[in-house]
């Protein structure tokens, strides 16, 4: 073995070209070349690979590989290509796969990696695969060098020759392989480290498979007329205490998504045994799985003779139904299909119209305030109706409270799962439960079963259907009548009687977004005014889910809920946030963001800010009270917005400090508004049965595009302090000297503070 010494490199002189030596002096020329060969991002292997055929082209090299290490004593090749360009197999070995001679091996490699470069002039003999290539290759001398990263080797780069007298000329390619390392090392840093981790996952994930790390646990599922238990849904606890969705994702990743499924369904069905026989077990299949026909044919055997219902669950978008029913069909076992998180921003209709499903699972998040949101009951109506058109029954998850059940009993949901009526618990909980009457069934009040049609009309819902292709509605529920005055005749009958009653504010957005909507097949909730038959207009919410239709002609089908007053409390609630209670003008929050959004969009003119401060104020609370102020407030809050224009915004920042924003078109402009505020704030008032003059002094600041408000308010207050120091009741343009003025009035008053500002 020859080495170059811990830490160090140790140059051999190459011979010239035409030396006899067949061999490039330029080893940085080749590594040059490499660079621009070589693109980040790339994958590991074809990284490893492309570093591998760039070596194996230099004279005198027969063999190239990129190899990292995996664990205490494991190695993984990311690429290894050999002069006679046959494919050598990756030659990968982990912890357990691997006799004792070539951990030893590998140990040591770890060790001489950490040291530098080397040379070895007997090439492994141990059985592996990579020592079968070197025999065949007939490789004599091996030259390798470390792949660094911040002081940790990471792995390897390793060349090959065939030549008796090769030791010279590999010891010379030594340098040009370390820097390749640091190179390979920045390149591969990131898709190794990601490899480590994903790595470290699978292990932990194969450790959960083989030692059972989890357990079963069943949650009823409720006929809420009666309270009686008609089935359970199978559910994993893991015993990490991770999130079961994150878990199953991550074995995903890690391909072993499919393993973690079988091992869970299959002591789920196991333990299962001891339930109730004629109740159904509902367990969670993905798509992946369903593949896997043979696999899950023999789990569900041995679930027989009871029933079962397998809940589709998605990693990724099905992106064949067609393929999936018949995967279904092809379990030889009869079994029912269901579908979650409907109602879930009504992603899922496609699910339903496509899957037919007996049982739709309507989403926890709709399901949380489906007693007190009209709109969530509106989802519901809608989903009932397509699950009625499907066949299939709509079952409630994530019932927490009595006022939720009876809102999901009002709109016709029988079904029910959630804590309220039996939290997931192991079975011999659930069966001490039955026997000791713990968790008596919770029972309904009468109901048929159906929706009243009262509810229907309270929610707000219509029901719709059309074809994108030749733009024409197909159906439309009786609801529309009664939200709308429209009879569903004109909705059918009449070309474009939607669009054409859409405002003409809301008509342009909305079929924009309905349009990119048909043309990637997705889903979209819009937000419009619609126009009654008797000409006034209400706030609609239409989810309308995408689905290709018959004769390659696109299907649309939908929910319009009445939200309008939804949004008006919205938009109360947002005008209070922005505005000042007492004068009802802009507050500064309100100020601040009108300002902001002027000044990083500018349209040109002048731009500015006036501040206006009530001369005198202080005397009217200290003598007439605070009644009398606010009654005075109201009446200069009048006035400012008598005196500006509809384009300006006036705010109330301070108790008798007021601000107008506006833009003009020069200065002279402003400050002509300026003056016309102090004019109109100067005549008297009348308050209280008392006659009071209270004039106002105004500071103005210009504002630059993109400039800060809170600067420019500053500036004009300033400037308004200026026009008191003159007498008042006069507007007054910010000067820099104006700061240096105050500051110097600071200094008077207090010395210190003055130092502190400066």
């Amino acid at each position: 073995m020859i080495d170059t010494g811990p830490g160090r490199h140790r140059t051999v002189a190459a011979g010239a070209p035409g030396d006899g030596s067949g061999r490039s002096s330029d080893g940085h020329g080749q590594i040059s070349a490499l660079i621009a060969d070589l693109v980040p991002g790339d994958s590991a292997e074809t990284t490893a690979r492309r570093i591998s055929e760039r070596v194996l082209s230099v004279d005198g090299v027969d063999f190239a590989a990129v190899a990292m290490f995996q664990g205490a004593d494991g190695i993984r090749s990311l690429a290894a290509v050999g002069h006679d360009g046959i494919d050598i197999p990756e030659a990968n070995s982990s912890n357990s796969a691997v006799d004792p001679r070539r951990r030893a091996r590998i140990r040591r490699l770890r060790e001489r990696a950490q040291k530098g470069a080397w040379i070895e002039t007997r090439p492994p003999t141990d059985g592996s695969l990579m020592a079968s290539a070197f025999a065949r290759l007939g490789i004599r001398t091996l030259a390798m060098a470390p792949i660094d990263l911040d002081g940790n080797v990471i792995g390897f780069i390793q060349v090959g020759s065939c030549d008796r007298g090769s030791v010279p000329s590999l010891t010379a390619l030594l340098p040009t392989l370390l820097s390749l390392g640091q190179l390979a090392s920045l390149l591969l840093a990131p898709q190794l480290g990601l490899r480590a981790e994903l790595d470290d996952r699978r292990a932990a994930i194969i450790r959960m498979i083989e030692r059972r790390a989890f357990r079963s646990v069943y949650q009823p599922i409720v006929m809420m007329p009666t309270g009686r238990i008609v089935g359970f849904e199978a559910l994993t606890r893991f015993a990490d205490r991770s999130r079961p969705e994150l878990t199953f994702a991550a074995a995903a990743r890690v391909g072993l998504g499919i393993d973690l499924e079988v091992a869970t369904i299959t002591a789920a069905i196991a333990e299962a045994a001891a339930l109730p026989r004629d109740a159904w077990l509902d367990l969670n299949v993905s798509p992946e799985l369903l593949e896997d026909t043979s696999r899950l044919s023999y789990l569900l055997w041995k679930a027989a003779p009871r029933p079962i219902v397998l809940e589709v669950t998605e990693h990724e978008a099905i992106e064949d139904y067609g393929r999936l029913r018949q995967r279904v069909a092809d379990l030889g076992i009869p079994v029912r299909l269901a579908v979650d998180d409907a109602g879930a921003g009504f992603a899922s209709l496609r699910h339903v119209l496509e899957l037919r499903p007996a049982i739709i699972k309507l989403d926890r998040s709709l399901v949380a305030e489906i007693d007190v949101d009209p709109v969530r009951q509106g989802l519901v109506v809608g989903l009932r109706h397509f699950a009625a058109a499907a066949g299939s029954t709509v079952l409630a998850e994530g019932i927490e409270t009595i006022a939720q059940r009876d809102a999901l009993l009002n709109l016709g949901v029988e079904l029910g799962q959630g804590y309220l009526l039996g939290r997931p618990a192991p079975v011999t909980t659930v069966l001490r439960r039955r026997a000791d009457h713990a968790d008596p069934p919770v029972i309904a009040r009468e109901t048929g079963g159906t929706t009243p049609p009262e509810l229907v009309h309270r929610v707000g819902a219509i029901l719709w259907e059309a074809d994108g292709t030749e733009e024409r509605m197909t159906f439309v529920s009786e609801g529309s009548t009664a939200l709308t005055g429209h009879p569903a005749a004109r909705w059918l009958m009449e070309p474009r009687f939607w669009e054409d009653h859409l405002h003409a504010d809301d008509r342009p957005a909305v079929l924009a977004a309905m349009s990119t909507a048909i043309g990637s097949e997705e889903h979209v909730s819009l937000q419009y005014r619609f126009r009654l038959a008797d000409g006034s207009y209400r706030w609609f919410e239409d989810v309308v889910e995408v689905l290709p239709g018959t004769a390659g002609h696109v299907r649309l089908v939908g929910v319009m809920i009445d939200v309008t007053e939804r949004r008006h409390l919205q938009e109360q609630l947002a005008h209070r946030v922005s505005h000042d209670p007492l004068t009802g003008l802009l507050n500064r929050e309100g100020l601040h963001e009108i300002v902001s959004n002027a000044v990083s969009a500018p349209s040109g003119g002048v731009a500015a800010i006036l501040f206006l401060d009530i001369d005198r104020f202080k005397l009217v609370n200290d003598s007439l009270g605070h009644g009398i102020g606010d009654d005075l407030l109201r009446l200069i809050a009048g006035r400012l917005k008598e005196a500006v224009r509809e384009s300006d915004a006036v705010a109330r920042v301070g108790g008798d400090e007021f601000v107008v924003f506006a833009t003009c078109q020069d200065a002279p402009d402003i400050v002509a508004l300026g003056r016309r505020l102090v004019d109109a704030l100067a005549a008297p008032y009348e308050v209280g049965g008392r006659i009071l003059s209270h004039p106002a002094s105004v500071g103005i600041a210009y504002l630059a595009p993109g400039e800060v408000p809170d600067h420019a308010i500053r500036e004009a207050d300033i400037a308004m302090y200026a026009a008191k120091q003159a007498g008042g009741n006069r507007p007054v343009v910010y000067e820099p000297a104006m700061l240096d003025a105050a500051l110097a009035r600071l200094d008077r008053v207090d010395p210190r503070v003055a130092a502190r500002v400066n």
